[in-house]
């Protein structure tokens, strides 16, 4: 992907996938930011980073692959347990 295009990318992301920082809000836009990220191929250092984890302290925009996925599927567990019907919408169809 050129920088043209990602730049594009993270333009419709910003539009279609905001980010909501208070309570159930904040995961579930979390969740639902870092998924399209991942399904649209995004390089690691150009994903929102908004979350930080708290067993690194890194933005997950500053992780490599492997911790990115890890904390990607520890924040869907979250969300899994503690909103089931948050959990469901976004991910019912897959």
């Amino acid at each position: 992907m050129s920088e043209t295009e990602i730049k594009k990318v993270i333009k419709k992301l910003e539009e279609e996938y905001p980010i909501n920082l208070n309570g159930a809000g904040a995961l579930y836009t979390t969740v639902r930011r870092m998924k399209a990220e991942k399904e649209l191929g995004l390089p690691l250092i150009w994903r929102k980073g908004s979350a930080i984890s708290v067993k690194t302290g890194k933005r997950g925009n500053e992780m490599n692959e492997l911790e990115w996925n890890k904390f990607y599927y520890d924040l869907c567990e979250n969300l899994k347990r503690d909103y089931p019907p948050l959990y469901d919408s976004l991910f019912s169809s897959n």
